[in-house]
């Protein structure tokens, strides 16, 4: 499969991070928009075919909601208490897939090229005995929040206490296959130079 071709994810969950503090941006980030599209808009369309697709982040975020069409199973939660960090985000996520379903794709709000991520990590078959298949960056270091995992030993690895722990630390250890991917396309828009350079502004401007 090319990079950057259209998939159907089958069998498969999406969970969509967007309740972190966006500290380094200032303001919050899945808001910014691009030619009339928000940062979460395109991560929640980079999953079709994805059910349910859970996103992590304020119960406002559905209300914010009105570009593109939306996915049909869309389901908004956020851990409890908030602010734990991405990995209470996902426990809390993982919670809303229901029993029997093979894959999670994990996804955060931030990158502008997300559908051609998910296609290239959907492209890929994992080996026997592979946890999830995660992609890398052009220094080999693994995105462990962009990755596509079986749904068993993530809910496992998800089970004991994460707050507060980094995804290296609560998925670091799961058995994957790493897809080296052009940096270009894993750059996430976390501040407010990256979000300049992608063609990201605020709402009302800068």
């Amino acid at each position: 499969m090319r990079t950057g071709e259209e998939v159907t994810l089958e069998n498969t969950a999406a969970i969509v991070l967007s309740g972190g503090r966006s500290a380094r941006m200032g303001r919050p980030k899945h808001a910014l928009v691009r030619d009339g599209v928000t940062l979460l808009e395109i991560a929640l369309s980079a999953c079709p075919g994805a059910r349910p697709v859970v996103l992590v982040g304020p119960v406002s975020l559905r209300a914010e909601l009105n570009g593109p069409p939306q996915p049909e199973h869309l389901v908004v939660t956020r851990e409890d208490p908030p602010g734990g960090g991405p990995c209470a985000g996902l426990a809390a996520g993982i919670e809303r897939v229901p029993a029997g379903v093979e894959w999670v794709q994990l996804l955060t709000c931030d990158l502008p090229r997300a559908p051609e991520v998910v296609a290239a990590l959907a492209a890929v078959e994992p080996p026997r005995g592979a946890a999830a298949v995660v992609a890398t960056d052009s220094s080999g270091w693994p995105q462990l929040l962009c990755g596509r995992y079986r749904a068993a030993p993530l809910r496992a690895a998800l089970a004991g206490e994460v707050r507060d722990r980094s995804a290296r630390r609560v998925l670091g250890d799961l058995v994957r296959q790493e897809i080296p991917l052009e940096d270009v396309l894993l750059a996430d828009v976390d501040d407010p130079d990256a979000a300049r350079r992608a063609g990201f502004s605020p709402p009302g401007g800068w």
